[in-house]
């Protein structure tokens, strides 16, 4: 409608090998109209959909979930409503650009914040649960957790999906748990982070029965590690730094 300045579909029913969406929405083109979207997603592929816009790396998932929201204009950060999408797994092990992806993300926008769970989201060696949220001056908040019950699985699962020989990744075998809390900050695109990583009991080559303790931060300029302190038997040793990241 040119006069109003708005794009409304009144019913959308997509069906393909790839799933289905059904729903309705408008699309205002300035901040005098309300923009909304109200969507029904069914046994989506992703790993298909990703394929299709040409992504290197793809989700081996299927996508199920609901989704109702309304926003000013194209400002969808100050959304209201919700979103709950659950993710199934299409297969038992990573591949060459394909990973396995399982777990379910509920959100919810109140105009000022749009807040994230992420719960038991899992790959193949790790999982991760926490909060994400965006403000709708574009500031990034809240706190991951995540855990690996064993360092050598996960390795062994990036290079799969990277395409690199084995043990590239860690030339020196290593095994064990591993945890990670990491509390987030910055902005979208200049994203910060505060993290402590804890090893309870890692095994490194023949060398059984390393702990590690480790606090870093991360920001678009550096890494810098506040400190890591790794002990093994009687040995202690202690590790600080800041390693730049190019721009």
């Amino acid at each position: 409608d040119l006069a109003t300045r708005q794009a409304a579909v009144s019913s959308l029913q997509v069906w393909a090998p790839w799933g289905s969406v059904t729903g309705e929405g408008a699309l205002a083109l300035d901040d005098a109209g309300q923009s909304r979207v109200q969507a029904d997603i069914s046994d989506v592929d992703a790993a298909a959909v990703m394929r299709g816009l040409r992504l290197d790396f793809v989700a081996a998932t299927r996508v199920n979930g609901k989704l109702q929201a309304a926003w000013p204009g194209l400002d969808y950060l100050k959304a209201k409503g919700a979103a709950d999408a659950t993710l199934r797994p299409t297969a038992s092990a990573t591949s060459r650009s394909a990973m396995p992806l399982s777990g379910r993300i509920v959100a919810r926008g109140d105009g000022r914040r749009v807040d994230a769970q992420l719960l038991k989201i899992a790959v193949p060696g790790a999982e991760v649960n926490g909060t994400v949220a965006v403000t709708s001056d574009r500031r990034l908040e809240g706190e991951v957790t995540g855990s690996s019950a064993d360092v050598g699985t996960l390795a062994s699962a990036i290079e799969a999906l990277t395409g690199k020989p084995r043990g590239s990744l860690l030339p020196t075998p290593v095994n064990g748990s591993v945890e990670l809390t990491a509390r987030l900050g910055g902005a979208i695109d200049a994203p910060t982070a505060t993290t402590t990583i804890t090893a309870p009991a890692l095994k490194v080559g023949t060398a059984d029965g390393l702990a590690l303790n480790a606090e870093a931060a991360y920001d678009p300029s550096a890494i810098t590690i506040t400190r890591a302190d790794i002990t093994w038997q009687q040995a202690t040793a202690h590790l600080d730094g800041r390693v730049g990241l190019g721009q």
